[in-house]
């Protein structure tokens, strides 16, 4: 496991998205299930902060498929509320352009090439 997500938050983050889509309007994709030990290869992240901003990553796994996380909790943690979600496309160029909002964009210093 890569050492940046081998951390007590990102194995909640991971935990709790625990459902895989397909991001819209990227080419279908399998959306089978996968865990940290998946993750070959960290694009772009960015640690959250409890009741404020998601954990989010955009990671390349094994199978090749691209995976989005954005999960996060409240102010108490992770055992109390919290939330995720995890979406796969085939390529970086669809994660970034369909995957993600204007802002998880910015927060990851990513751009979208035209």
């Amino acid at each position: 496991m890569l050492e940046e997500i081998n951390t007590y938050d990102w194995k909640e983050a991971f935990g709790y998205a625990n459902s895989v889509f397909t991001v819209h309007f990227a080419k279908p994709v399998s959306t089978r299930p996968f865990s940290r030990e998946d993750v070959v290869e960290i694009i772009a992240m960015d640690d959250g902060e409890n009741d404020t901003s998601n954990w989010i990553g955009i990671f390349k796994l094994k199978d090749g498929r691209y995976a989005i996380i954005d999960a996060g909790c409240d102010y108490t943690g992770w055992d109390c509320q919290a939330w995720g979600s995890a979406e796969v496309t085939g390529s970086l160029e669809e994660a970034i352009r369909f995957g993600l909002d204007n802002s998880q964009r910015n927060r990851l210093n990513l751009r979208i090439n035209e």
